[in-house]
């Protein structure tokens, strides 16, 4: 089966599904929402106030953390990670609590989160960082991207494919090594939003 792969830029849509439409939650309210995680009955979502989260299908909200901006959200084995404008932060209790993770970063900003077995990678203001200790610590993986900001991964079988703003990369051996993919036009190079048809 044939597998599709979709990049999206900076294009903004207002969707109506079978004449349902959208309709507000009961918060969290303050600022733009940049990250949603939904897992089972809880949702988190990643703010300019920090971490929302809700147990009640967004009828109510708390205010779990208070941090930077959240950038995104996303869960690896039993922990939730989240990236924000000054770290990446990791909860080993669904959100009660949120410790720093660090260890071999260098105070980048956080865009992107993915994981694939025993492997977290994050996407940063200046390249990828992988994992393979649940966050303890953090090695650079950036071999073939120049220092530039990461948006968004995607992940297919044993090949990784990684959204930049200098175009769209590869890798094929766990990101120890990139290849730039030379198939989008110059003017899409800030690449943003992957996705797949699956």
């Amino acid at each position: 089966m044939k597998t599709l792969l979709f990049l999206f830029g900076s294009i903004s849509l207002s969707i109506s599904v079978f004449g349902q439409g959208w309709q507000r939650t009961n918060g969290p309210y303050g600022g733009d929402v940049f990250a949603f995680f939904k897992d089972s009955n809880d949702i988190f979502t990643g703010s300019v106030a920090g971490i929302f989260h809700s147990n009640n299908e967004g009828d109510s909200w708390q205010h779990v953390f208070e941090t930077d901006t959240v950038f995104d959200i996303k869960s690896h084995a039993n922990l939730i990670l989240a990236g924000s404008e000054s770290d990446l932060y990791i909860s080993n209790d669904n959100g009660v609590t949120w410790n720093i993770s660090n260890n071999g970063l260098n105070g980048e900003q956080v865009y992107t989160i993915e994981s694939d077995g025993n492997n977290i990678f994050i996407g940063t203001s200046m390249g990828v960082y992988k994992s393979i200790n649940n966050g303890v610590t953090w090695n650079y993986s950036s071999v073939g991207i120049p220092n530039t900001k990461i948006n968004d991964f995607e992940i297919f079988g044993s090949d990784i494919y990684c959204a930049t703003n200098n175009g769209l990369y590869k890798s094929s051996n766990n990101g120890l090594t990139w290849s730039l993919l030379n198939s989008l036009p110059t003017p899409y190079y800030s690449s943003g939003q992957l996705t797949r048809n699956p």
